[in-house]
């Protein structure tokens, strides 16, 4: 989804200059990147990839915004939980990991505030950090092995000091520790077990109702469920239906062109998305026109068949409801979301894309009208979590 006619005057500009002295942006009083940019993407577009992490290790996590939003979630359900508030201020300690993106969302949602800090910090470093901003808690990873030893103080209680052995292992990411032999003299603050947050005004303004309220609460979660159930069910009968329309009219030829406009597409999406990821210029082994042949020579086709089958309904432009379905899946979310739709109406590239989404939905319902009887029974989580 395109964000940036919400915060931006304009969007279009006759060129850099102009767009160097007239961009202004247009913030909403009470922002909130959590609510704001990750939880409407995790509305609008819960597959798309938020986060790729890679570790030296060769680990790799792939983060969708739905996963995002309900872990950051979680995650800020379990620090107000603990009596956390608005204003309090954290300390993290986790070593690039991906909880580390999950933490500063929950942050974001329960307004508090977070110190970063390095897994190389001395414990005076750390003594000095927690005293002078007035820390109340400390996140940290059981990551590397040396942390794996604090299991050792499984049974002491509130108030316990001990020392314990440990051996710095030899990939040790800190050159001076790597292979030494250490001992770390512990002290028990306290000791606490998790459990479930009491359902109350606090825990429901975590999710943004302002109001606080269980029923309002209950009322936005079933929607935003009905919501996200309608998208998944599309999306799982517009693959199968779209896998049994090329499967049905095999392989046939299809103008070159058609076959190179795929290719570019692919591409370009391709690139986008490497460059999100860091990557500035891509090796020209990935610009290989074979890369992209198999998948551009199917989408061809289906393009071509989808077109037929266009024709065949006479259908020259979606229907008004169609649109207005589009339109709502979007802007449903919003506090405002008949200002969202106009806006949208209003910004060419965008309403086109609303109305070539709404006519292949109208081609999909109409086909599904003629397909043969057949059920299949899911889950919600297996429909919501469908890949």
């Amino acid at each position: 989804m395109n964000f940036v006619s919400k915060f931006l005057d304009r969007v279009e500009y006759d060129n850099y200059e102009d767009f160097a002295q007239n961009c202004k942006l247009k913030i909403p009083e009470k922002f909130n990147f959590a609510y704001d940019i990750i939880d409407e993407y995790a509305r609008v577009a819960p597959d798309k990839r938020a986060i790729l992490w890679c570790s030296d290790k060769g680990e790799e996590k792939v983060i969708t915004f739905k996963e995002l939003s309900l872990l950051s979630n979680k995650v800020a359900n379990v620090l107000t939980s603990k009596g956390l508030k608005k204003g309090d201020i954290i300390m993290t300690m986790l070593n690039r990991r991906w909880e580390y993106w999950v933490t500063i969302m929950a942050c974001h949602k329960a307004g508090i505030v977070i110190v970063p800090a390095t897994f190389l910090l001395t414990e005076k470093d750390i003594e000095y950090r927690i005293k002078g901003a007035g820390v109340k808690c400390l996140i940290t990873i059981n990551e590397d092995p040396v942390i794996k030893n604090v299991n050792d103080t499984k049974g002491h209680k509130a108030g316990d000091k001990f020392t314990i052995q440990v051996k710095f292992p030899e990939d040790y990411h800190a050159e001076n520790l790597k292979g030494k032999d250490a001992e770390f003299d512990i002290v028990v603050n306290s000791v606490s077990e998790l459990s479930l947050p009491e359902v109350n005004e606090d825990f429901v303004k975590v999710f943004g109702v302002k109001d606080g309220s269980l029923d309002t609460f209950k009322k936005e979660l079933r929607k935003n469920m009905e919501r996200e159930l309608n998208r998944a069910k599309y999306t799982i009968t517009r693959g199968k239906l779209f896998d049994a329309l090329v499967a049905q009219y095999g392989e046939f030829a299809v103008p070159e062109a058609y076959v190179e406009s795929e290719k570019d597409r692919l591409a370009k999406n391709f690139e986008q998305q490497m460059r999100a990821y860091g990557m500035k210029k891509l090796p020209d082994s990935l610009k290989k026109d074979d890369m992209f042949n198999d998948e551009a020579v199917k989408s061809a086709r289906l393009g071509a068949i989808v077109r037929k089958i266009v024709e065949s309904l006479g259908l020259t432009k979606p229907s008004d409801e169609f649109i207005e379905a589009q339109l709502e899946q979007i802007a449903g979310a919003y506090e405002d979301p008949a200002e969202l739709k106009e806006q949208i109406r209003k910004d060419k590239t965008q309403f086109d894309a609303v109305q070539n989404a709404a006519l292949e939905s109208e081609v999909v319902a109409k086909v599904m009208e003629k397909a043969a009887d057949g059920e299949e029974e899911m889950t919600f989580d297996q429909l919501v979590n469908h890949r």
